[in-house]
């Protein structure tokens, strides 16, 4: 249901922006939709060395985006505080060569927003 939700305000944004293209923004602001709304998705999970993270950004925002250890130390960061722009993402990330396999986080935030996801980097998968 939740999704069904977050369609129907795109829906309704995209509608609203062919209308009138300069109020878009400032709609989509006033409707709240921000990064804790994201709904996004991590394949292949588990992964051996590579993985795609797909999400659908309701408009343009500052992220950065990063994995982290369990204990909370840096691995790789894939964007630094990047403008991106509205629309479906799909991004392609390789773990860095000295990693071990174990539990990873993904850690995307804009703002004061953060969203963190579990990955698993596994063997011969």
């Amino acid at each position: 249901m939740k999704r069904l939700g977050f369609s129907l305000l795109f829906i309704t944004i995209f509608i609203f922006s062919a209308d009138a293209q300069t109020s878009n923004k400032q709609f989509v602001r006033e409707a709240n939709v921000n990064l804790s709304n994201l709904e996004f998705s991590i394949y292949p999970n588990p992964t051996d060395h590579d993985f795609r993270v797909e999400f659908l950004l309701p408009f343009d925002q500052e992220l950065e985006m990063y994995i982290i250890n369990t204990s909370g130390d840096p691995i790789k960061k894939f964007l630094s505080k990047q403008v991106v722009e509205a629309g479906v993402k799909n991004y392609k990330f390789e773990f860095p060569q000295d990693a071990i396999f174990g539990i990873y986080f993904l850690v995307i935030k804009s703002d004061n927003k953060v969203i963190i996801k579990k990955i698993e980097y596994k063997a011969g998968i």
